[in-house]
């Protein structure tokens, strides 16, 4: 029974790091189990609404269990609580989408959001989601923090280094001198990378001091309100909002 569930779990962490539905074969061989018993957990899984089968007959995803059930925890933590007013203020003080995340065993993921754009064309972005590792700010963000092994090994184990547009880290050398850059000013840049029309700054920081936690804050909106010349001006309030929150995470949890 206990190995059943380690194969299950397996499936679980599988399916995470993908981004499209994966067929059986594909999916029992990344698991390191056989195709038969892998279909036989997908089925208990299915059941139990935690993975999906697709529309194409025979492909699996996760469902929105999961990520619900993260947020759900992160919410117990009081991390969200604390975050969102502070977000809130940043967002209506620029006048641009803010969204806050922590990090996971395979990167951030996007917790609390706060929109901060009235009129016009608006960014916005779905909350439960795994921030995609080398085409968005986050992303590289918080690869930045992390051993600079450990987030090769994560962005070619999730195919990252295929999936940006034009601009992103396509190669490993690259990904190396984006982070080198990043963790030198302790923010990451993406202009039309991820989605086109779309430009993102973000930094990442310890949620606590002495945490190994690593939260990020991200803003976003349309490239063509987040030229270089306005992100420079956001920078110095992304890192001052970042170090806010840590601090205030800090205090609520020694209390």
């Amino acid at each position: 029974m206990s190995s059943n569930v380690t194969r299950a779990l397996k499936i679980l962490e599988v399916l995470a790091t993908e981004a499209l539905p994966m067929n059986l074969d594909s999916l029992a061989e990344k698991a390191e189990i056989s195709p038969a018993v892998a279909h036989k957990l997908l089925k208990l899984l299915e059941a139990s609404d935690y993975v999906e089968n697709t529309a194409r007959r025979g492909t699996y995803k996760l469902s929105l269990r999961m990520p619900s059930l993260g947020i759900r925890y992160m919410s117990t933590l009081g991390i969200g609580d604390i975050s969102q007013p502070i977000i809130e203020r940043l967002a209506k003080d620029i006048g641009e989408f803010v969204v806050f995340g922590v990090g996971s065993q395979n990167g951030p993921v996007w917790i609390t959001k706060a929109q901060g754009g009235k009129t016009g064309l608006r960014y916005d972005q779905q909350l439960g989601i795994a921030a995609p590792l080398t085409s968005t700010a986050t992303g590289l963000a918080w690869l930045s923090r992390i051993p600079e092994e450990e987030a090769i090994r994560l962005a070619l184990e999730n195919n990252a280094l295929k999936q940006g547009l034009d601009g992103a880290p396509s190669s490993v050398p690259e990904l190396i001198e984006c982070l080198a850059k990043v963790r030198k000013q302790n923010w990451a840049v993406a202009a039309d990378t991820h989605e086109m029309g779309v430009t993102s700054v973000a930094t990442a920081f310890p949620i606590a001091r002495g945490s190994a936690m690593i939260a990020t804050l991200t803003i976003g909106g349309p490239s063509v309100r987040l030229s270089p010349r306005t992100i420079s001006t956001l920078t110095g309030k992304l890192l001052a909002v970042g170090a806010e929150i840590a601090a205030t995470y800090s205090s609520v949890a020694a209390a």
